[in-house]
């Protein structure tokens, strides 16, 4: 299961990687949602060579919970 997971983890993250280029690019990627849950193994692992990558607290709730922080 894992290595159909990280295989997974790739095949999502190939089209952002080829039109944005490296992490690095950027200040902060933020993984959030339903994707951060099912590929954590995953995303820790690669958050150990990125500094710039964090993970939500409550990644399924994070979208509705900054709308809710936006709108009061």
């Amino acid at each position: 299961l894992d290595m159909v997971l990280k295989l997974q983890f790739n095949v999502a993250l190939e089209p952002i990687v080829h039109k944005y280029g490296s992490y690095v690019d950027f200040d902060v990627v933020l993984f959030t949602g339903g994707f951060t849950e099912v590929f954590r193994n995953e995303i820790l692992h690669l958050q150990q060579d990125n500094e710039n990558i964090v993970l939500c607290d409550k990644p399924q709730a994070a979208n509705v919970l900054g709308y809710y922080t936006f709108g009061r």
